[in-house]
């Protein structure tokens, strides 16, 4: 079975989308590089080591490609898991270790599209959506209420009137 190669753009951009992120467990805030060209997101070694961070072995090691198309010189072998908070925002990324140079972590497509942010490449701000704002978007008002009765339901139509809802029902010897 062939494992497709993993690749990571910002390995040889000098692009510098950055945002900031907390990491579940992990005091401090800290930085990502965003990065649209890279197709998984990646996390320092080092920086891995550093933070104590929990790594899996992968079954076999994956090759990474840069944006020219070369193979890196380092394969992918461990992996982990994390909970992170971007802009309020919680995501739960698998991020694969990589030599990152001087990046500790690189968010690629794969958060990319769950976060589905709005970026000004201009002013290079990363902008998430406001959760209340998104909820809000998808609740659809009506522009009158309904007041006719389906003719299956006629017979109940004393249930569907505000004179029902005034008053309990009776008293009962039983609950």
């Amino acid at each position: 079975m062939s494992i497709e190669p993993l690749i990571c753009a910002a390995l040889q951009s000098n692009s510098s989308l950055l945002i900031s992120l907390d990491i579940e467990g992990i005091t401090g805030s800290h930085t990502a590089l965003i990065d649209s060209g890279s197709s998984a997101n990646f996390i320092d070694p080092q920086y891995a080591h550093w933070l104590s961070l929990p790594l899996t072995e992968l079954s076999s090691p994956w090759q990474v490609l840069g944006i020219n198309g070369k193979e890196v010189r380092d394969a992918v072998r461990f992996k982990c898991t994390l909970r992170i908070t971007v802009q309020s925002h919680f995501f739960t990324p698998t991020f694969f270790c990589l030599p990152l140079g001087d990046r500790d972590t690189i968010l690629g497509l794969p958060w990319l599209r769950q976060a589905n942010p709005d970026i000004g490449w201009l002013s290079m701000v990363v902008k998430l959506p406001d959760p209340l704002i998104a909820e809000a978007a998808d609740i659809i008002a009506f522009s009158s209420p309904l007041f006719t009765i389906p003719t299956e339901y006629e017979q109940f139509k004393e249930v569907f009137g505000e004179q029902f809802f005034a008053s309990l029902p009776p008293h009962r010897p039983y609950n």
